[in-house]
């Protein structure tokens, strides 16, 4: 798009406090139905304790034209990040306003913390986006869905991401260094909690004293479809809902050298055959 103008100011305010603003008008482009846009934004981030933060953001854009159509956002976050490093995570709530919004409509909101020291790593994720949020300057996925006719409907998402891995450390080994069992799963969900998409592992990784790396895991994946897939001429459209099994290996050679490889091995099915 032609920028006509703009202007921008960002920078730190004493020790604890980060500034950023800016404002851009863009001209209008004919063959592409784009009218004249002018966009703003505005973000406000203060330290807080020994390394995290809080901020807020505002993005806005405004077609320049009668109509006066527009998009906001608005966010609120908390970034966390211990002094000994041992706690991270994010959490934010955002809200999006347009013409015909309710003022409880339109929300997006999302946690992701975790937990490691030398033998535990703990994390958690959540992630939620109403089928009403919508981010013009930029794009919202998973909310737009395509029903058998063509037509697009519009389905709030969840997705729930948990992990847990302990390791352990052999003494007096001269092959191995550490090794850790793994338990994960990230799963996304529509509207009525209902499952769409999902991927869990259950795995082992070994890591050798020249830091070469052998992963082997047992995955469980399930999809359901809501249109027919058909990649296959000879066999019959995919449609519906698909779990299947797989084991995956992996090794991985010193990747800190100037030259390593890494070779993979999965064996498993796209679906379940009938």
């Amino acid at each position: 798009m032609p920028i006509l103008a703009g202007v921008r100011v960002s920078g730190k305010l004493g020790t604890d406090w980060r500034l950023g603003a800016m404002n851009i008008s863009t001209a209008g482009v004919a063959a592409w139905r784009e009218k004249p846009m002018n966009y703003s934004v505005f973000a406000l981030q203060k330290k807080i304790f020994a390394a995290s933060t809080v901020g807020v953001i505002a993005v806005h854009d405004r077609k320049m034209d009668t109509t006066g159509d527009y998009n906001t956002v608005f966010g609120l976050e908390y970034n966390l990040l211990s002094k000994d490093n041992r706690w991270g995570g994010k959490a934010f709530i955002q809200k999006s306003d347009y013409r015909g919004l309710a003022m409880n409509e339109g929300f997006a909101h999302a946690s992701w913390f975790r937990y490691r020291d030398l033998h535990w790593f703990l994390m958690w994720n959540h992630e939620y986006v109403s089928k009403d949020f919508r981010a013009r300057t930029g794009f919202v996925p998973r909310i737009a869905n395509f029903d058998t006719t063509g037509k697009i409907v519009l389905y709030d998402y969840w997705r729930l991401e948990p992990e847990i891995k302990r390791t352990w450390y052999p003494k007096g080994s001269k092959l191995l260094n550490h090794y850790s069992l793994i338990a994960y799963n990230s799963s996304y969900y529509d509207s009525a909690f209902g499952m769409t998409e999902s991927e869990s592992e259950l795995g082992l990784d070994f890591s050798l004293q020249n830091s070469a790396v052998f992963h082997i895991s047992l995955d469980n994946s399930f999809q359901r479809l809501f249109l027919p897939f058909k990649p296959f001429d000879d066999l019959p459209a995919f449609f519906g809902e698909y779990r299947w099994w797989s084991v995956h290996s992996e090794f991985t050679t010193n990747n800190r050298k100037p030259v390593y490889c890494n070779a993979r091995i999965t064996h498993g099915g796209y679906r379940d055959w009938e």
